[in-house]
């Protein structure tokens, strides 16, 4: 019998979430992120049962207790694959946003699968949030918040918002340059950038700055000659690139939140802010789901 063809390539949301503390920084010590990450994944599954979601989650616990256990399995059944890692001397937050990138590392994740960063607090509002990969799938890398900071002239310009940033599996891994070991990645870009002199102690931006970094050094992406991003080490601006066979810009892509209801070609996602709590989130669940989705 004829082999069966190979299965098309799987879009995947990939969440990285720290299980045993919250960031400290920008307020949001107090915000649910284990809370709403299950009300994120069934508001995926709702809009867009074809996005396969993988949440990897980061500890600091001696082992995986039975209250992770019955976490683990609680966002099993909101559709999720759930990989548990251990900190270990890596900072918990830090590890959870970079890990995320490298969900290639996953057996379930194929090279050629398509893997998009995602907050694990990202309400998918519409299935048009996977319009810029469905209408250009020939892309090496989809940056939907690109003309957002692409333009930015001042320092080291703005990084591209990590949020639903995507490329192939494999992608991913060969433009940054990983191995494996995630400790020597970050040392290798903080002392390849500056990142100490840059910003001092605090790691809060490392996913962003690697991923642009590593969307600019590889000639994936370009951003116009005042870009501030120029100045980062290791850059030159290339009057003779082109990128548009290879990274998708978005313009106008963007989310909503409580303070702003309408945007240009209409909301993709919900955003919260640090303050908000269950509640709030509880209410734009039921709202984004229609009511339809009963809550155990």
């Amino acid at each position: 019998s004829l082999p069966s063809p190979p299965s098309p390539p799987r879009v995947w949301a990939s969440m990285g979430l720290c299980y045993s503390k919250n960031a400290e920084n920008n307020g949001k010590s107090q915000y649910p992120y284990k809370d709403v990450t299950p009300l994120a994944l069934l508001l995926w599954r709702y809009h867009l049962p074809e996005v396969a979601t993988i949440v990897r989650i980061v500890y600091t616990e001696n082992e995986i207790n039975g209250m992770m256990k019955a976490y683990g399995e609680m966002l099993e059944r909101a559709g999720a694959v759930v990989e548990w890692l251990e900190a270990g001397e890596m900072d918990c937050v830090l590890k959870s946003q970079l890990i995320r990138i490298f969900a290639g590392e996953h057996p379930l994740v194929r090279p050629d699968d398509i893997v998009m960063t995602v907050d694990v607090n990202l309400f998918v509002m519409t299935p048009a949030i996977l319009a810029p990969i469905l209408s250009s799938p020939g892309m090496v890398a989809w940056v939907p918040q690109y003309e957002e900071t692409a333009s930015i002239s001042t320092g080291r310009g703005e990084t591209f918002n990590q949020n639903l940033i995507a490329m192939r599996a494999k992608t991913w891994l060969s433009i940054t340059g990983y191995r494996g070991n995630l400790t020597e990645l970050v040392e290798r870009y903080k002392r390849e950038l500056g990142l100490l002199a840059e910003m001092g102690n605090s790691t809060w931006y490392y996913d962003q700055l690697i991923t642009t970094h590593a969307l600019l050094a590889s000639k994936t992406c370009t951003v116009p000659r005042e870009s501030g991003l120029w100045n980062m080490p290791g850059l030159k601006f290339d009057p003779s690139l082109s990128d548009g066979s290879t990274c998708w810009h978005g313009r106008g892509y963007r989310d909503c939140n409580k303070d702003i209801h309408i945007v240009y070609q209409g909301c993709k996602w919900w955003h919260f802010f640090p303050f908000q709590r269950m509640p709030d989130h509880l209410e734009k669940f039921y709202e984004l789901s229609n009511n339809t989705i009963q809550l155990d």
